[in-house]
């Protein structure tokens, strides 16, 4: 390091690798105490730090030399203390973007040490972390709600997160949020309350500025999400949720008329239950009136996890007034029909199907792509 100039991005990534703490890793895991590090090191704008290593010791030698940090991602807790990612954090001079992941110890400390960044940062991703611990700190976010000019917010697959907890997200306003995904696992045994109201209160808040929506959980659990979306953020361009009943259906129809900017559709129904939906042949039901109100900027349109009949993707095809580039969506026991059904379908409007490609499901439903011109 004493011939390096300076590093401007620095992994130190062990999560595909089985870590021995007396082998050669460690070394490498140190290379922040190496001769001359601190000066190639100052200029750092992108830290990456994942696997099972010796964090704190990594963090506590950079907080004196890297202060330039922009973007930073951390993941797997391994420390039960984690107070020298916090000061890391605080010691910087205009931290962009923060990423932690699968993470419990020390977690509100962390989240709260963002408001020393409330003038810089624009990007927080949580995923995979564990909220338990702090069903009763309710101002675990107060850090957060300091930074007004957030632009993407992604909180996904973390565990025990309520609504007590997330209220302050809520209750908060900020003005340039384009992007929220969002998932949730609650304990069942532990009787703890879905951030629904909280959720409803962050979209609310958003309204026209929110463009990107990803919301991969049970919607049971979040009544009239869907609706709020197409109520208050008509100019949402991508849109991902899991639709598992007829309800959740009306309120997926009723955003396809109220944003009429979308790009991008997503739908998951991987958990579908025939006894509320019914077979493939009851599904073509209101696949066609999905077509009808598909809005022409809509350039990609995925289904995972709900099949229909060629005939009902034929009627969805003759209703569809929309030049879609991709389309993905499962199919019954065999492609051969429906993609007799595409390349009529392409013949009438003079389009080119470029190729399609087929993936297996579970059962006798594959999944097929296919790309138009």
């Amino acid at each position: 390091m004493l011939k390096c100039n300076k590093i401007d991005y620095l992994s130190l990534d062990t999560k595909s690798i089985r870590y021995d703490p007396n082998g050669y890793l460690v070394e490498c895991m140190t290379l922040t105490n190496f001769p001359g590090a601190s000066h190639c090191l100052a200029p750092l704008k992108k830290f990456v730090s994942r696997g099972l290593h010796d964090k704190d010791g990594i963090f506590g030698s950079m907080i004196q030399c890297c202060r330039n940090i922009d973007e930073m991602i951390i993941e797997d807790n391994d420390s039960p203390k984690s107070e020298s990612l916090v000061d890391l954090i605080k010691s910087q001079r205009k931290l962009r973007k923060f990423t932690i992941g699968k993470w419990y110890e020390c977690l509100s400390k962390i989240l709260k040490s963002l408001g020393d960044q409330w003038n810089s940062l624009i990007y927080v991703e949580i995923h995979g972390c564990h909220f338990d611990n702090y069903c009763d700190d309710f101002s675990i976010f107060d850090g957060l709600i300091c930074c007004k000019n957030l632009e993407t917010l992604k909180i996904e697959d973390c565990y025990d997160l309520t609504n007590n907890i997330m209220k302050p997200l809520g209750t908060t306003i900020f003005p340039k949020l384009h992007t929220l995904y969002f998932s949730n696992y609650i304990i069942i045994e532990n009787n703890l309350d879905h951030p629904h109201l909280s959720l409803i209160a962050i979209i609310q808040n958003s309204n026209s500025t929110l463009r990107n929506v990803r919301l991969n959980m049970d919607l049971v659990n979040y009544p009239d999400i869907i609706s709020t979306c197409a109520t208050y953020c008509p100019n949402i361009t991508y849109y991902k949720a899991r639709i598992q009943n007829r309800t959740e259906m009306d309120q997926l129809l009723q955003l396809l008329k109220s944003c009429t900017q979308l790009e991008q559709l997503v739908i998951t129904a991987e958990k579908w239950n025939y006894s509320d939906i019914g077979l493939p042949w009851e599904i073509d039901l209101f696949f066609p009136e999905i077509g009808k109100l598909l809005p022409k900027t809509l350039k990609y349109f995925d289904i995972d996890g709900w099949s229909c009949t060629p005939l009902g993707l034929s009627n969805f095809l003759k209703n569809c007034n929309v030049d879609i580039k991709r389309m993905s969506w499962m199919c019954y026991i065999s492609s051969a029909d429906y993609l007799d059904v595409i390349e009529k379908y392409a013949k009438l409007k003079g389009r080119k199907v470029n190729g399609h490609t087929e993936k297996r499901e579970w059962g006798l439903n594959l999944t097929l792509i296919v790309d138009f011109d």
